[in-house]
């Protein structure tokens, strides 16, 4: 009897490390059944616990155009034909199809008779991210594009430094972008 408490004790401080951890956890086994999940994961794919456990992942929560291609992947792991991608990126589905792009830290589950028996991955939503540095470097490819000399000072610092200057801006000035960063822009 105390044996058993002292697992149900243990089990369930493993859930709270689980679910108060900042990125998606999830278990697959060598069936393609997600066996384990924590908080995170239920709230980025917007669907309760019940919902992902005992459910195949790749049918249920990856988009269809990568299935075929993750799939393969995973039967690559599983069969030891290829490691385990330490970092990996791909699109998740979430409910209403909302596709999340997630970045996997991977690791395989081995048996008694070191047989992989499932991959565990932790992730984190970096669909925003992404955005944004996809919107950045667009921006960033139309000041370097533009003719004008542009240079962009940090207003909110006293000494209002330099901070960036485009390609024309040097052209037009002579002064390299690495002699007037950090100088003041009235220099």
């Amino acid at each position: 009897k105390e044996i058993e408490m002292a697992l149900d004790k243990e089990e369930k401080l493993l859930r709270q490390y689980l679910d108060s951890s900042p990125t998606m956890f999830l278990v697959i086994n060598r069936e393609h059944t997600v066996e384990l999940v924590n908080k995170r994961t239920c709230e980025i794919l917007g669907v309760e616990e019940v919902a992902i456990l005992k459910k195949n992942w790749f049918k249920n929560f990856i988009p269809t155009r990568d299935k075929k291609r993750l799939m393969e992947l995973f039967e690559d792991i599983i069969q030891e034909r290829l490691e385990v991608p330490n970092m990996y990126e791909n699109l998740v589905i979430a409910k209403g199809g909302e596709e999340r792009l997630i970045q996997w830290s991977n690791a395989t589950l081995r048996n008694a008779n070191n047989e992989i028996i499932g991959v565990v991955s932790s992730g984190l939503d970096i669909t925003e991210t992404t955005v944004l540095q996809d919107t950045l470097n667009i921006r960033n490819r139309a000041l370097e594009a533009v003719g004008n000399g542009i240079i962009i000072v940090d207003a909110q610092h006293p000494l209002q430094p330099i901070i960036y200057g485009n390609k024309s801006f040097t052209d037009i000035t002579g002064y390299g972008v690495e002699e007037v960063t950090g100088k003041n822009c009235r220099f």
